[in-house]
This record gives C-alpha cells, structure tokens and sequence, in this order.
C-alpha cells in the first residue's frame, strides 16, 4: 500500500495507533471500555473512519451505535447497503444490526478514496482538525492500511487514534455476523 510519500515506514512505530484487539474494538464500539477524556474529564465523542476504497465501504460497513438510539446496544450495527457519503464528518443512516433491531446511527466515515494515496492528501488535509479532540476508531480489510493511515493522522495533530488489529477479518473471525 503506497503512502505517497506522506508517511515513511520509519515513521510506522512513531506514529502509528494504538492497537485494539477485535474485543477491545468492540467495547470501544459500544462505548463500554476505559475510554479517553478530554480536558474537562469528559469522555471523548468517538469517531469511526473505514480506511478501505469506496467499492469496499459501499460492500458493508460499520456504524457508530452511540450516535444513535437501538433497541439492542449490546451489538454494533454493520450494514451492507451502500450509502451516498461524501466523505464528511456529518450524516446518519439507518441500518439493521444483527439481532434486527433498528439503528439509527452516524456510518463509519467513509474518506472516498479510489486508491490509499487519498487518503492524507483529501481525507486527513481536509478533517484533522476536527478530529483532534475526538477518539478515532479506524479499521481496514487486514490491518496494513490502518497502520499507515494512523501514521498520517497522528502526524496531523490527532492524538486519540486506535486502529483494529487484524483488521475486519479478525473481528469477523470473532464476531461473525453478531458483531
């Protein structure tokens, strides 16, 4: 996966997210762990980035369950239809979790790219500022896009990044579709 440039291979361990098991993603999904807090001891707002290509987000998804209300809290929606993202920070779609309870929440952010080298340049130039004070939650197919991606928003100023280890085919391989 090339950075353009933006992020050398070096700059991996440096900057890189904190890695989370498909357990510990989980929890920080449904809001459940320890968290991080902002300067007024209050828990961070909790954003969900999808690192993969467009084709990818539009194939499934998660959603931020703590953006909306559900029937069934216990479990994060995914959904597998397409949504019209635009790349942006705002937005919410309805999507139906696993146990068919209705979801009303905000979709992981999908950053419109056609290829990685996107990212950085239109995704994090674009939103890293608005992400400083927030808890980044990123996930990809197998966990090599994240680690770079994570790089370049640290790099940026964001502080509070956490990445999915092993990407979505762990949490799967956990999870299944309960997850």
């Amino acid at each position: 996966v090339s950075t353009g440039g933006s992020v050398t291979i070096d700059e991996i361990p440096r900057y890189g997210g904190r890695h989370l098991s498909p357990e510990e993603f989980h929890r920080a999904l449904l809001g459940h762990d320890d968290g991080s807090v902002d300067d007024e001891g209050k828990k961070k707002e909790i954003v969900v980035i999808d690192v993969r290509n467009t084709f990818e987000h539009a194939i499934g998804h998660f959603v931020n369950p703590l953006t909306g209300s559900s029937t069934n809290a216990e479990a994060p929606a995914v959904t597998t239809t397409a949504d019209n993202s635009d790349g942006s920070l705002q937005g919410g779609n309805t999507a139906t979790a696993s146990s068919s309870a209705t979801v009303t929440a905000t979709p992981a952010i999908n950053p419109q790219m056609t290829n990685f080298t996107q990212f950085d340049t239109q995704f994090c130039s674009r939103n890293a500022s608005s992400l400083k004070n927030k808890r980044v939650l990123m996930y990809c197919t197998g966990g090599i896009r994240c680690e770079k991606a994570s790089a370049m928003l640290r790099k940026r100023g964001v502080d509070d990044v956490c990445q999915l280890s092993g990407g979505i085919h762990r949490y799967l391989e956990r999870f299944g579709d309960k997850g």
